[in-house]
């Protein structure tokens, strides 16, 4: 091979590896996108908020103690009781009360999948948003009242599922957050108990 050879076969060699070198995978950083709701990124850890990761536990845990109760609650083996998410005691200081909407209704969505909680239970996210449409398709004048306003009206067969949240915090800067989320069934009729879930607690350091 030549002395101009040798140097045309060099630089087409450079000249090739330029191009590849730019089809290599860029450096990648931290994973994005969409990501399992059980996940826990390095951000939710640095936050003293609850973890997302624990209000879905505590979705999932509510559910199935909610449905494997039933028997324990003997109105709602008689008749088809109506349940309307009731108040939030939200204690905890920091955590928006829109997050604990979001997980009651994730725990409606899964004990609705359930025959046996269907069978027995019909659920109202709100009473004031029932009432508003109520009013609105002019239910509940001239005697044509439908099942579900009469159910809603009826005390003995209507319970508000309430939430209590609470945090308790240690460190000069809160490194320590303690916090206890419990769900309770109220009887509209008299303001008793007929349910309570055990009490979901969770402590988390960063």
């Amino acid at each position: 091979m030549n002395a101009i050879a040798s140097r045309v076969f060099a630089l087409s060699g450079l000249w090739l590896g330029f191009l590849c070198s730019g089809c290599s995978a860029p450096p990648r950083g931290e994973p994005t996108g969409r990501a399992d709701v059980y996940d826990t990124t390095p951000a939710e850890r640095a936050d003293r908020q609850i973890l997302p990761s624990a209000l879905a536990e505590n979705s999932d845990q509510v559910a199935e103690q909610l449905a494997a109760d039933l028997s324990n609650i003997p109105d709602m083996q008689q008749y088809r009781c109506t349940v309307v998410f009731g108040d939030l005691e939200n204690k905890t200081g920091i955590v928006p009360t829109s997050d604990f909407e979001a997980f009651r209704q994730r725990t409606r969505q899964k004990l609705m999948q359930s025959g046996l909680v269907n069978n027995n239970i019909r659920f109202i996210e709100n009473r004031a948003r029932f009432e508003s449409l109520q009013n609105k398709e002019n239910i509940g004048s001239g005697g044509t009242d439908s099942d579900l306003a009469k159910a809603v009206r009826n005390p003995e067969y209507t319970y508000f599922l309430n939430g209590n949240m609470y945090r308790v915090s240690r460190g000069s800067s809160e490194s320590v957050n303690l916090y206890e989320i419990s769900w309770q069934l109220m009887r509209a009729s008299d303001g008793s108990l007929a349910w309570s879930s055990a009490p979901y607690e969770i402590k988390q350091i960063r």
